[in-house]
């Protein structure tokens, strides 16, 4: 190491921590050329295998010898080649004037879509069935680093291979059902009173929660036992491996919602608790008060127990309400094989029992495009959003949806709406495949290890351009007969819908036969919708989220999300 090199060494090591040295960087000895005792004591590390063969390719004295080290183009005197076009691209690199900034962490997102077109071809299988993706790493031995992690993938933000494996998955699906099995006093009612009583050590307060734990259980019990039973008849007629998935499914969406209420109720406290406001965010009575509450969190235990019981029984009373229909069946409808008319309606139909005539001549290619939600009933979405669009397209033999969704709606969050990273909007993607044996009006929709058709039940065309304007979709997830999931949405290609236009929407869906599945005016959620030509939502809270960052995170989550999907 030269003298201005250990200089810029010094600087780039000592300088942030300048202030924490007792002595003047000066006074500190660097390692250089010439070695130092510092770093004297520290036993050489083992030889680079392939930089060894390059030292002892140099010298051996043999006229004839071959370098079968590290692979380059060579001339005749044995000297790396660099081919023109390689200089070509450096001079074009270095006209660009290119700032070095850093890349995220997948690479440059356009070059790995570049390039793995250019590996596989563009309209090669892998990348039209989305068996490929790829990342940018360092080359050689790095790139295999970043693909495995002691012997497994460690990390996708490809939705379609979920970030948690099958096996973790299906163990904690287990702790979930056995959890729930004992709440439930399903199983041994001393013991699930105990695990609520023993906790108290006869103190009031945890007692008094304990009590309304089971109160919280107690008012869906029904619900409970219908949940297993058909819990029970679904694992005896499926195999493992398709019971776990559609489980953790269930389970994924079962857990969201009773965690996002509390977000929600805290910001609206939040944005509703009287000013002086700090840096003009947060109100000072909100951080007091908070303060004050972590204070008699730490300091009582009593208290603790007491606020983990009632967190713990708000939570299996909202997953309880979702299981008998009291939480809002339009986007919380969670019993397996649920009841219409107080009747049980098991499985899911045929495409051809709710296929209209409408679908005849049907033409995928013109349903590409912006759609916009008008309505929904579907656990997997939240009531508390707004302003949903849906874009399709197709991707040869498979789809991708791009899933607008802005959150939380202004009547939903009536404070805080504007204050939400979302408020503006964020997109997340849907994937599926067309197979060429289902009828035409068929996707196939993925995601969580599941698979399930989507039906296009219903279209409105353009008496003049032919082209579709309403649409109705139907979603279901069966496994050995008992339905986990349904899901109908209403769509236009125009965000704002008259009051009739709904009204025929549901006659139609009705004709279809999809009412027992959630089609009926009371089991809709009707999406709310901001003014067309509304600005974007500006002020001090979006200045901070955009200050730390918050709008790129979101933009780099969508793009990967999106590449390890079409990939």
């Amino acid at each position: 190491m030269t003298s201005s090199s250990t200089c810029f060494a010094r600087r780039a090591l000592i300088g942030p921590f300048q202030k924490y040295l007792k002595k003047p960087a000066s006074n500190y000895r660097f390692l250089s050329t010439s070695g130092s005792y510092e770093w004297s004591k520290i036993p050489m590390g083992p030889p680079d295998p392939i930089v060894g063969l390059n030292e002892a390719f140099a010298k051996d004295s043999f006229p004839n010898k071959v370098n079968v080290g590290v692979g380059a183009y060579r001339d005749d005197n044995g000297r790396p080649s660099v081919l023109p076009v390689v200089r070509q691209a450096e001079k074009m690199i270095a006209e660009k004037g290119l700032d070095h900034e850093y890349l995220g962490i997948a690479g440059d997102p356009l070059f790995v879509k570049l390039a793995l077109k250019f590996v596989y071809g563009e309209n090669s299988t892998p990348l039209t069935e989305n068996a490929v993706a790829g990342v940018q790493t360092l080359s050689g031995t790095g790139g295999l680093r970043v693909v495995r992690v002691n012997e497994e993938l460690k990390l996708t933000f490809h939705p379609v291979s979920p970030i948690v494996n099958r096996e973790t998955s299906k163990l904690f699906a287990d702790a979930f059902v056995d959890l729930l099995k004992v709440v439930s006093l399903e199983g041994d009612s001393l013991h699930a009173t105990d695990i609520v009583v023993k906790s108290s050590n006869n103190n009031l307060f945890p007692i008094a929660a304990s009590v309304a734990c089971l109160y919280a259980i107690g008012i869906h019990w029904d619900a409970w036992l219908q949940f297993f039973s058909s819990l029970a008849t679904m694992k005896e007629n499926t195999n493992p491996e398709d019971f776990w998935d559609a489980l953790n499914f269930w389970i994924f969406f079962a857990v969201a919602h009773p965690i996002l209420q509390p977000a929600l109720w805290i910001s609206e406290i939040l944005h509703g608790s009287p000013g002086p406001y700090v840096a003009d965010l947060i109100p000072l009575t909100f951080l007091l008060a908070n303060v004050a509450f972590i204070a008699a969190m730490v300091i009582s235990k009593s208290l603790r127990n007491t606020m983990n019981i009632v967190a713990f029984s708000a939570f299996l009373a909202y997953v309880g309400a979702g299981l008998d229909g009291q939480a809002g069946v339009e986007d919380y409808n969670l019993q397996l094989n649920d009841s219409y008319k107080n009747q049980e309606v098991k499985g899911c139909p045929a495409y051809g029992d709710v296929r209209q005539p409408s679908m005849n001549d049907f033409d995928l290619i013109k349903y590409q495009g912006m759609w916009f939600e008008q309505a929904f009933h579907d656990f997997t979405q939240f009531k508390e959003t707004y302003d949903i669009s849906l874009d399709i397209k197709l991707t040869g033999t498979g789809w991708i949806d791009d899933f607008g969704v802005k959150g939380p709606a202004p009547k939903a969050a009536k404070l805080s709406w504007d204050k939400s990273p979302v408020a503006n909007g964020a997109h997340y993607f849907l994937f599926g495949r067309v197979d060429k044996k289902d009828p035409v009006g068929v996707l196939r929709e993925k995601g969580f290890n599941v698979e399930f058709p989507n039906f296009i039940v219903d279209v409105q065309k353009d008496p003049l351009t032919g082209e579709y304007t309403e649409a109705i979709q139907f979603q279901c997830l069966e496994r050995g007969g008992v339905r986990v999931f349904e899901g109908i949405n209403f769509l236009s290609r125009s965000p704002e819908m008259t009051n009739e236009q709904l009204t025929l929407m549901h006659q139609r869906a009705s004709k279809a036969g999809l009412d027992p599945y959630g089609a009926s005016v009371d089991q809709m959620h009707i999406v709310e919708r901001r003014s067309v030509g509304a600005p974007n939502v500006d002020n001090s809270w979006q200045k901070m989220w955009r200050a730390i960052g918050v709008d790129k995170l979101l933009e780099l989550l969508a793009e990967s999300i999106e590449d390890g999907g079409r990939n």
